[in-house]
């Protein structure tokens, strides 16, 4: 848990504390005894609550001639005292009724050799007494009550009730940073879309509470954002993380909990023993690069791979798909190597064999050397339309998301509307020295709508450890995502028919894997799925 501490006003947070430093009552109790003379019921921790449960001591008889004994009583407490100002000692205690006129007074002692008589218990029923001790005094007090009457023959054994007995001062308190601790990581499973928070925030002092959404693929609704415990309801399917703040005036703590939102839809593998982050969508085929893999070695250099049994995967750009019959691709040599997922048969416009929305796109990539473009390396693009990178297509079919892994090191999620214009989501550093070369990296590209349509959500992960062992399924990691809600805009749409800051809500249904300026590059464990994603 990230907790964060800062000297500054939280601007959406209105509470401003104008003395930070302050006095604070501090009630101090017995913390040990020492019984001298007296039979005695009860302890010092009796002592802490005026709840009637009393301390009793008795006196006892002394020594000596009948005629002269006499009955006493003395006992001791000890209370360690903060230093501070103004104490008093509180004495909540009663005698019994009694003929001899025996009372009982209370001395205090630092040194437990001298001590001050500074209050006489003379009642019958509980009366709360006090006395002021010397401002000075802190460290260890003494605490001694002894009886008033020892006259010889006075041998009645009377009794002293003590319910409550504590000293009170005024401690100077420095204002303390709150404790915020905003709950435990929470699971839910759709259709339950929402979770209750239990937090716990503590302080010295007045201070307000905020809850705010971190993270997250959709929106979230709190019950009472200005409430500790509170409860939040989740628009999407994903992982979230909220922020609970706590300010004083002083100081800003915030702490962080997960709350994962389950779509309630179990991942699977692909044929090559990937790990499926969502299933196949009822009633849709699977395309898989199996067909790489059945001993025909042959290079593919222009239209359709007739190997291919679904006849979907279709070279573009300028260089041939050569394919080593197991499992590799080799794309390469050429300034746009491209291969098509393109279900359209026919005039590849109309009436495709099945179209791609939403989807899991996976594939393994290996540098060979060190060229390449900057902006080409692991490349996938999602919804494009069947023509619209070609020469004689429509620029305007060429409404496209890519995630891109790039040779100088960075990734991002780019936008294409009209080709060959675009805009990037912002680049973020991936491989600080440049992508690696002769090395298996594996991406998985999810594109899929959710808020009836009216938004996509982008996530690319990567596998950077396994070097395209798949045994376990690839060891998968979100490397980012992004919320196309129209304010994404690229910068020319001119003869197209919609706006800028278009979301790509249908596209074409093509997926396509491209590179940009590479002598060479390897390819394995490429597939395209149409998803189910709960939305």
């Amino acid at each position: 848990m990230n907790i964060i501490i800062k000297s500054a006003v939280l601007m959406m947070l209105n509470l401003v504390i104008a003395q930070l430093a302050y006095a604070q009552q501090l009630d101090q109790y017995a913390t040990a005894e020492n019984a001298i003379s007296g039979t005695v019921n009860g302890s010092f921790l009796d002592l802490q609550l005026s709840d009637d449960l009393h301390q009793q001591i008795m006196e006892r008889e002394s020594g000596g001639k009948p005629s002269k004994r006499y009955s006493y009583l003395e006992h001791k407490w000890q209370i360690n005292l903060a230093t501070g100002s103004s104490a008093m000692l509180f004495v909540e205690a009663h005698r019994n009724n009694n003929s001899e006129g025996d009372n009982f007074t209370f001395a205090y002692s630092t040194d437990d050799q001298n001590f001050t008589d500074i209050i006489t218990i003379t009642n019958e029923t509980d009366t709360v007494l006090s006395a002021a001790l010397p401002s000075s005094i802190s460290g260890l007090v003494y605490i001694r009550v002894v009886d008033t009457d020892r006259t010889s023959g006075n041998k009645s054994l009377d009794t002293l009730y003590i319910d409550e007995m504590f000293i009170r001062s005024e401690v100077s308190t420095s204002n303390q940073a709150p404790v915020v601790l905003a709950g435990s990581d929470q699971s839910i499973v759709l259709p339950i879309n929402s979770a209750n928070l239990d937090a716990t925030v503590t302080d010295d002092g007045a201070h307000t509470v905020l809850w705010t959404l971190l993270s997250g693929p959709g929106g979230v609704i709190f019950g009472n954002e200005l409430a500790v415990d509170t409860s939040a309801e989740f628009s999407d399917s994903g992982v979230y993380t909220l922020r609970l703040t706590a300010d004083d005036g002083e100081f800003i703590v915030s702490d962080d909990v997960v709350i994962t939102v389950d779509s309630g839809i179990s991942a699977g593998t692909d044929s090559f023993g990937i790990t499926t982050l969502h299933p196949t969508a009822t009633g849709f085929t699977d395309w898989e690069s199996t067909h790489w893999d059945n001993g025909n070695v042959r290079a593919v250099t222009g239209g359709r791979d007739p190997d291919d049994y679904t006849g979907w995967s279709h070279k573009r750009g300028d260089d041939a798909l050569d394919i080593d019959g197991n499992g590799i691709m080799e794309m390469g040599g050429g300034n746009q190597p491209r291969i098509y997922i393109n279900p359209y048969p026919g005039s590849e416009e109309v009436n495709p064999d099945q179209f791609f929305k939403n989807v899991e796109a996976t594939v393994y990539y290996k540098r060979i050397g060190n060229d390449g473009a900057a902006n080409g390396g692991l490349v996938i693009g999602l919804r494009s339309g069947p023509n619209g990178h070609s020469s004689y297509g429509d620029p305007c079919d060429a409404t496209t998301y890519y995630a891109r892994f790039r040779h100088d090191g960075n990734w991002d999620f780019y936008k294409e509307l009209k080709h060959p214009g675009g805009a990037s989501s912002g680049t973020n550093v991936l491989f600080p020295s440049g992508l690696p070369s002769q090395q298996w990296i594996g991406m998985k590209f999810i594109a899929y709508n959710f808020n009836n349509d009216s938004n996509v959500k982008l996530e690319v992960y990567i596998d950077n450890t396994s070097n395209g062992d798949v045994t376990n399924g690839g060891d998968w990691t979100l490397v980012g995502e992004v919320v196309d809600d129209g304010s994404w805009a690229v910068s020319d749409v001119s003869g197209c028919a919609y706006s800028n800051n278009e979301i790509i809500s249908t596209g074409g249904g093509v997926a396509i894997v491209r590179n940009t300026g590479i002598a060479s590059a390897e390819y394995k464990y490429f597939s395209v799925r149409e998803i189910d994603t709960g939305n």
